[in-house]
């Protein structure tokens, strides 16, 4: 109860419904997208390396996530795609997981009846 004898009830926000209840991001009020002239650098740049729109679709989800705000949306984007092209070169060249011979064996008893002597 407050001073007034009226009862208060506080209630606790996450981080994220708390951005969500300020408003717009800033990627959303700066007025982003995609434009054609960036789709074509991204294409003529890595080719089929990346899809540029799934990679705008993840830029514009994580800059809304985080609140941040660039001074230049277009190069942040040129830098996004450019590191999301190194990771996929990345994980094309790394060598393939080494498989374990053999597999898994399942349990058979023992045939030597021996073995049960002494308390086994």
């Amino acid at each position: 109860m407050n001073q007034e004898g009226v009862q208060t009830v506080t209630t606790h926000l996450t981080p994220v419904a708390e951005r969500d209840a300020s408003g717009p991001s800033p990627i959303d009020i700066d007025g982003w997208t995609l434009t054609d002239g960036l789709r074509r650098w991204a294409v003529n740049t890595f080719g089929a390396g990346i899809d540029p729109d799934y990679e705008a679709a993840q830029f514009v989800s994580h800059f809304r996530s985080t609140g941040q705000r660039r001074h230049n949306w277009n190069d942040e984007y040129q830098k996004w795609a450019r590191r999301s092209a190194k990771y996929a070169s990345e994980r094309a060249n790394r060598p393939p997981l080494r498989a374990v011979s053999g597999g898994h064996t399942p349990y058979q008893p023992p045939t030597d009846h021996s073995v049960y002597q002494n308390g086994f």
